[in-house]
């Protein structure tokens, strides 16, 4: 299948969020050291909308993968929409290599609502599209930039 990357101009936004994402030692002096989580693709498995399908987090901003396109919301407030015009209503959403490490949603005091070892994925595909083309997102450069590939 042939393929061509594009980088999506207006998700570039994000570079600047996630210039310090893997960094070492989170601010706490006690010897060790830490490594921050890279950001990479977490599946919804109930922490939001029933139509996300997956989530990209960085520190200002989020990105909402559904079945017809992704939203982009920022911490000032913008929010960014793309849809998939003519898509296969069919599309299959899948993700790419699992990464190291988990991501945990401990919200609230009800534990029995709390999620858990969730696993982090290096970038997703949106399976046949359109025919015969496949969409695929990856965090590029440990996530300091997004972008896709037909």
């Amino acid at each position: 299948m042939k393929q061509i990357l594009v980088v999506l101009i207006a998700l570039l936004a994000l570079a600047p969020a996630v210039a310090g994402m893997g960094d070492t030692s989170p601010g706490i002096d006690d010897g060790a050291d830490y490594q921050l989580l890279n950001p990479g693709f977490i599946p919804n498995v109930g922490q939001y909308d029933p139509g996300v399908e997956y989530v990209l987090q960085h520190r200002e901003a989020t990105v909402f993968f559904t079945r017809d396109g992704l939203v982009l919301a920022h911490t000032s407030g913008d929010v960014i929409r793309q849809s998939f015009a003519g898509a296969s209503p069919d599309v299959n959403l899948t993700a790419g290599d699992q990464r190291p490490g988990a991501v945990n949603y401990y919200v609230g005091n009800d534990s029995s609502k709390w999620l858990s070892g969730i696993p982090v994925y290096s970038g997703i595909v949106y399976g046949d599209l359109y025919p015969g083309i496949d969409l695929v997102y990856t965090g590029e450069d440990g996530g300091s930039v997004l972008s896709c590939h037909w």
